[in-house]
């Protein structure tokens, strides 16, 4: 799906990074490093550091200080389980592709969806494990959860047939095709986890973003896009700099929703983006911000309202937690 979309979107956000969006912050200049008042500290993963469920940063306190984890969390799962099977989709098409069969046997399409219900049971496989371990307030009912894995099933005859419909329409139109020998050509979209180390950053080893699109960085997401997901990004961005020691200007928010209403998944709430200074400043004090909750070892507090908690893994239990000073 990214495929299709990519060529003209790719066009406006150099366009937009010519005339209107600046990126002088980069991962390798040692501006973004970690301040040195914070070294002692052990890194921290990309998400925490970029997420802002809790608008205090209480979660960085109760997992860092405290040592107390998030219970299991069904948006968390769901998240997880259509990246994996993004992840299978991808790398099964890659290897039906790279077997290099005779054209008038090739099919990748009927391939893929032959393949769909056992991609959907892996990734589905410890479905009960987490879901009974979910506190009972959160915990998804059996409607959610068939909605769920009919979802899945969504995603796989949706994206069979575009990558199908991509790959006939390749050689319908090329006299002289070798698709092994051009599948990178064909489908620039690298799946596999990418670990990107950037220690000077703050970031523990092995930072993930989801996927590379040629010259792009992206992050799958289900649910609500929410802005600090454009954070998310960023501190992708400046972690493949650092690694890769190459600019990164240019990422998406992959928005995958699964209506029942619907017989396709929804991605019309994808965006592409310049990953500006503006991002990657906000990162940066974010970022600081945390690490400086881990040093002083103080509670932050709880947010104000509760609705402000309902998104993080830690609600509502959280609010129960009194810490002795």
């Amino acid at each position: 799906m990214l495929k299709i979309a990519k060529e003209n979107t790719l066009r406006k956000l150099v366009d937009e990074l010519d005339h209107r969006a600046d990126v002088t912050i980069r991962g390798w200049d040692p501006e973004s490093f970690l301040p040195a008042e914070y070294a002692s500290i052990r890194a921290l993963p990309v998400n925490m550091l970029a997420n802002n469920y809790c608008p205090t940063s209480r979660d960085v306190y109760l997992k860092q200080v405290r040592n107390i984890n998030a219970p299991p969390n069904w948006d968390s799962y769901c998240g997880r389980a259509v990246h994996k099977l993004f992840q299978l989709l991808a790398s099964s098409a890659e290897s039906y592709i790279r077997r290099d069969l005779q054209l008038r046997k090739f099919d990748l399409q009927k391939y893929v969806r032959t393949q769909g219900s056992r991609l959907i049971q892996k990734v589905t496989s410890d479905m009960t494990q987490v879901t009974t371990n979910i506190p009972q307030v959160r915990r998804p009912s059996q409607s959610q959860i068939d909605t769920f894995v009919e979802g899945l099933h969504k995603i796989v005859r949706m994206e069979a047939e575009t990558a199908g419909a991509l790959i006939d329409y390749t050689l319908s139109t090329n006299l002289d095709t070798r698709l092994a020998a051009e599948f990178s050509r064909i489908f620039p979209f690298q799946s596999r986890e990418i670990n990107l180390n950037a220690p000077p950053l703050g970031f523990s080893l092995g930072a993930k973003p989801d996927f590379l699109l040629g010259d792009i960085i992206g992050d799958i997401k289900t649910g609500q896009l929410k802005e600090f997901h454009k954070l998310t990004l960023a501190a992708y961005a400046l972690a493949y700099e650092y690694h890769e020691s190459r600019p990164m200007n240019f990422g998406v928010l992959l928005s995958v929703n699964l209506p029942a209403k619907r017989n396709v998944p929804i991605y019309e709430k994808t965006e592409y983006m310049v990953v500006s200074d503006v991002y990657r400043k906000a990162f940066l004090e974010k970022r600081n911000e945390k690490f400086r909750i881990v040093r002083d070892q103080v509670d932050p507090g709880e947010p104000t309202t509760r609705d402000e908690c309902r998104e993080c893994p830690y609600f509502p239990k959280c609010r129960r937690w009194r810490v002795r000073t």
